[in-house]
């Protein structure tokens, strides 16, 4: 790896100044503040922690790997939302080494964008041809990048970042294959372990990176010369041995994501199409970078008052990149069409352009209703418009080539000129730089409200949530649906006690624990308690921090 990924010191200065620079600006805040405060709000931040310390509780033998401590007693509960299995393990490690629960997850953050950063390297290096600058440089581009920064919310997202090391890996075992097969082999699994797991960590950005591969491979057939089509084939025959033993450990590491998600898939019905096109990019997508942008922020609200919804300010369309790597990204799709022929390059930039295009309404009218039923597990994915913050990926590589072009920078060839691009490539991280603030998690506030739980009573099995915290914070309908299931969730990893109360992506059949200061609330407990024979049921006061023996009375809820 040295001799292709490091060939001179200055090649390793500017990996580590790259990433050093990289983790910096994107986790500026929470280096500023010690960790004061942390990505994630009172919602999904503190899921998210929940979901963390289950994988943290399930390494210290305290739960089982399939059933969270909140949806209790119903089964299978990790298969209601993301995992988090890669994060978890990460945060894992972070919590026995003394970290709390709300710097171990942006520690865990912190990994995850080094991974993303790595990938990107050792992709551009190994199969683009870039310098060790040029790669650097795209690598902090696709680190920092613009729409990753404003849903830092939801940071599952981050693992966006896996998709180069994942097609680095996948890149290296073909390669080997006709030859090496042990080697193949060996990368195959690796591909296969790292996919199945990335399936259980976000099955959003899994599911992605199928759904665009999936167009690439199409366009590599389509695009294909007859003599590239025999390579492809005796390819084939010189390589199913330690292809076909990838694919055997791919299925066999699928196991554990079946047993929770088929289940909980079946159970749900996963998500109808009314409700998925509610999330589905406009044309414009694109270039939305939203209101936090630093050099785009006053324009994105400029097109909004104009379009209207057809560029939302809403945060889950938000998805777009700056309009100058978007310029770039279209230059090098462009010039895979000139010069020297390369099949690969020209089928990634029309599998980005139409993947993209199947996810958006045309005049109004949803193109993806025709992918819909047709993409497998399509309707798992609620939140469409995430794939175009998938497509920095393919969009900054496709970026990284014209400006090889540009500046005739190549590895290859044994030059380098990067002074004709510098001011363009400084441009093209000055536009990704965001000012948003997505850190509404206040750790000594939540560490403060953690520690003024009393013990719970010595004959409490499980608990409800009565009540919500005095300071809501949210719109009183929003609050009341979440508000107690959030805290409840995360008490409950956080003490080791299972919860009645929780909230994810989906929720078990007839669980209907919503609505804490709905006069129903009471008797909705007590049909959960008596259609689960629950005993030894307790109930937590979010309000004044209190622990009940009694069980759920007609008043038991009465908002203050």
């Amino acid at each position: 790896m040295r001799q292709w990924l490091f060939r001179t010191r200055s090649d390793v200065m500017w990996f580590v100044s790259a990433g050093l620079f990289a983790l910096v600006i994107f986790f500026r805040q929470q280096l500023r503040s010690a960790f004061a405060r942390v990505f994630g709000d009172r919602i999904d931040g503190l899921i998210e922690i929940a979901h963390l310390e289950h994988w943290h509780n399930v390494l210290r033998g305290v739960s089982p790997w399939d059933r969270t401590l909140w949806y209790f007693p119903n089964p299978d509960t990790v298969g209601y939302n993301d995992g988090y299995l890669l994060y978890g393990l990460a945060y894992g490690f972070f919590r026995v080494i003394g970290a709390d629960a709300f710097v171990a997850s942006d520690l865990t953050n912190m990994g995850v964008k080094a991974v993303g950063f790595l990938g990107f390297v050792l992709f551009a290096r190994r199969f683009a041809g870039a310098s060790m600058p040029v790669a650097a440089v795209f690598a902090l581009i696709f680190t920092i990048a613009n729409a990753s920064y404003a849903n830092a919310y939801h940071a599952q997202l981050f693992s966006v970042g896996f998709a180069p090391l994942l097609a680095f890996w996948i890149g290296i075992a073909i390669g080997n294959a006709p030859h090496r097969p042990g080697r193949a082999a060996g990368y195959g699994a690796l591909v296969a372990v790292f996919y199945a797991a990335w399936m259980m960590t976000a099955f959003y950005t899994a599911w992605f990176f199928a759904y665009g591969a999936a167009f690439l491979l199409l366009f590599l057939a389509l695009l294909a010369t007859p003599a590239e089509r025999h390579r492809a084939r005796a390819w084939m025959r010189r390589s199913w041995r330690p292809m076909g033993l990838a694919g055997a450990i791919f299925a066999i590491g699928l196991l554990p994501f079946l047993h929770v998600y088929w289940p909980a898939a079946r159970r749900t019905g996963m998500h109808d199409f009314h409700e998925v096109s509610r999330y589905l990019p406009a044309l414009t997508g694109l270039l939305n970078v939203g209101p936090g942008n630093l050099l785009y922020g006053r324009w994105d609200l400029w097109l909004s008052q104009r379009w209207g919804t057809h560029f939302s300010m809403d945060a889950e369309q938000i998805m777009g990149m700056p309009w100058g790597l978007l310029a770039c990204g279209v230059a090098g799709a462009v010039l895979c069409w000139s010069g020297r022929r390369s099949v690969f390059w020209r089928a990634l930039a029309l599998a980005t352009f139409v993947s993209w295009l199947a996810t958006t309404r045309l005049h109004g009218h949803p193109v993806w209703h025709l992918f819909y039923r047709v993409v497998p597990a399509a309707p798992a994915v609620r939140v469409i418009c995430r794939y175009e913050l998938f497509l920095t990926f393919p969009v900054t590589l496709l970026a990284m080539r014209a400006i090889m072009r540009i500046g005739q920078v190549s590895a290859r060839r044994g030059r380098l000129t990067l002074l004709p691009v510098a001011p363009l490539l400084v441009f093209l991280v000055i536009e990704e730089i965001n000012l948003d603030n997505p850190l509404s998690l206040v750790r000594a506030h939540e560490d403060a409200r953690l520690a003024a739980i009393p013990a719970a009573p010595a004959n409490c099995r499980s608990f409800y949530a009565v009540n919500a915290r005095p300071d809501p914070k949210m719109p009183p309908g929003f609050d009341s649906q979440y508000s107690h299931n959030v805290d409840a969730m995360f008490i409950a990893e956080m003490r080791g006690i299972p919860t009645l109360n929780g909230i994810d992506s989906f929720s078990p059949p007839g669980w209907n624990l919503f609505g804490y200061d709905d006069p129903t609330y009471p008797a909705r407990v007590r049909d959960d308690i008596a259609q689960h024979r629950l005993t030894h049921v307790c109930a937590f006061d979010l309000r004044t921090s209190q622990w009940r023996d009694a069980p759920p009375t007609a008043d038991a809820a009465a908002p203050p």
